[in-house]
């Protein structure tokens, strides 16, 4: 069984160094058991892809520094022939573009690796910059982005020196590629309770940097003993995992520690961060040595997954005052179960809620949804909900969080006309003046258009000029403000 949680695409700008706050603290560990370990799906490794995905596995190995000061924020190595794609070298730069209450070692310490992974890991050292860990409370990371380019001709697997070779030829790291049907997988995300019988642990995280929903699932095995979290830090969403806090040896390609970042859009490059969580107790004695963390990138097919098992097009919260009434439309549900709706008053700890929604589509078809939620009983200003929405086969995905802010009755765009041919215009009404994403996509959540909207307190008039190069068909507008995500759809016919 294998879990996937339905997230946003990665902001593909180098982030500078910047002053960031201590992240979100993550939900408290699940139970662990560091002698159970699951490599396969069936019958097949479970990180390894079937054709015809098979193209592409990086190779990381004999980084060089590029600029900057080793092993400190601003630093860039370059990495010469990470992977082929039909007959294109891929090359790759690592930029440390920030470091967080840790100590980043080494960039690069693969001797580490379990021999099952069978690859050269993307494996940086990284420890807390603490002298010790007791009682307090501490989370720390590095923050990562790797871009990759194109080989200028001819083809070279490492640096050279001399002219057009040289180990810094800017000709080999010119020519930034995108690359289709990705993975990022993080290995061995594990831990241990800190000395105590379970009230304090130290664990690792990763995650990565989001902004657009439907481009990027996090996926992990349905035994996972990793904590799905996410947080908001100097302007910029990351969701991931925080470890398990059982040990495990060297880097281990263990189901139960290890997720997969799959991208549905091509990516030419990635931001994330790989840290730790600690939490403090009496007695309590983290570890300050550092972690060995291991990572690559391959294909974006799981063995024997098929497809997902339905696309989200839209998801909406409205205030009915006394009850929150969420509206959702799919699309493509196939082998699709059913539906099951969880709130929080945090925005990190869900509980279901008691009613499932079963599948309506027929075949690859899609449906609207909707489910009412009671909540005379809650007195939290802000209550979040998210879709746990899961495949007959038993897998299943999380929605985007989406909020319902108590005092403020959302609802539905209004966008005339509707059918369009050239041009449409939302009118949309706000109690606050800010600037907002809008987003327009097509039935399977492909982003056709993303731009910022700038609004008024009060009454908005927003065109929709990209309607005029639109084919006929279904498409979904989205408007996202700080505290609602609001949608409609539109029909274009010319």
């Amino acid at each position: 069984m294998t879990k996937i949680y339905s997230i946003s695409t990665l902001v593909l700008l180098l982030t500078t160094v910047l002053v960031h706050a201590q992240p979100t603290k993550p939900a408290t560990p699940p139970a662990c058991n560091e002698s159970t370990c699951t490599t396969t799906t069936g019958a097949n490794p479970w990180d390894q892809c079937v054709a015809p995905n098979t193209a592409f596995i990086s190779d990381f190995r004999g980084a060089l520094l590029s600029s900057g000061t080793a092993l400190t924020a601003g630093a860039v190595y370059r990495f010469k022939n990470v992977g082929n794609v039909s007959g294109t070298q891929i090359n790759a730069t690592v930029t440390v573009n920030s470091i967080f209450q840790a100590v980043l070692e080494n960039i690069d310490d693969n001797a580490s690796a379990d021999p099952l992974v069978n690859v050269e890991l993307f494996a940086p050292r990284i420890r807390t910059d603490a002298a010790s860990l007791t009682t307090t409370d501490r989370r720390g990371y590095v923050q990562f982005t790797i871009q990759f380019y194109t080989e200028a001709a001819p083809l070279l697997t490492g640096f050279h020196s001399g002219g057009v070779n040289s180990a810094n030829n800017n000709a080999d790291f010119a020519t930034s590629i995108a690359l289709s049907n990705l993975n990022f997988i993080h290995y061995d995300s594990d831990g241990n309770t800190a000395g105590t019988t379970g009230s304090a642990w130290f664990r690792e995280t990763g995650v990565v940097q989001t902004s657009l929903p439907g481009a990027v699932n996090v996926v992990a095995a349905g035994n996972t003993e990793l904590k799905y979290y996410s947080y908001t830090d100097g302007g910029n969403n990351f969701i991931g995992f925080a470890g398990s806090v059982c040990e495990r040896s060297s880097v281990s390609r263990c189901t139960q520690v290890a997720e997969y970042y799959k991208f549905n859009i091509p990516a030419n490059q990635i931001t994330f961060r790989l840290g730790y969580d600690y939490q403090g107790a009496p007695g309590a004695s983290g570890n300050t040595g550092a972690r060995q963390f291991g990572a690559r990138f391959n294909c974006v097919n799981l063995p024997n997954q098929g497809s997902l098992p339905l696309t989200l097009v839209s998801l909406n919260v409205i205030n009915k005052e006394t009850s929150a009434k969420l509206v959702w439309e799919t699309a493509d549900e196939e082998r699709f179960s059913h539906f099951v709706v969880e709130r929080s008053t945090d925005a990190r700890n869900f509980t279901p809620l008691k009613n499932e929604v079963q599948s309506r589509g027929a075949g690859r078809g899609g449906a609207d949804y909707s489910y009412d939620d009671d909540i005379k009983g809650i007195s939290e200003s802000v209550i979040y909900y998210r879709l746990k929405m899961v495949n007959q086969d038993g897998s299943y995905i999380y929605s985007q969080v989406v909020s319902l802010k108590r005092g403020f009755r959302n609802t539905r765009l209004n966008i005339s006309p509707n059918p369009a041919s050239s041009s449409a215009t939302i009118r949309f009404k706000t109690e606050r003046s800010e600037t907002v994403d809008l987003i327009l996509s097509d039935v399977t959540g492909k982003i056709i258009a993303n731009r910022k909207v700038y609004l008024q307190s009060g009454e908005n008039n927003i065109s929709i000029p990209e309607i005029a190069g639109l084919s006929n068909g279904l498409y979904t507008v989205r408007i996202i403000t700080g505290t609602e995500t609001v949608s409609d759809r539109i029909v274009v016919q010319k």
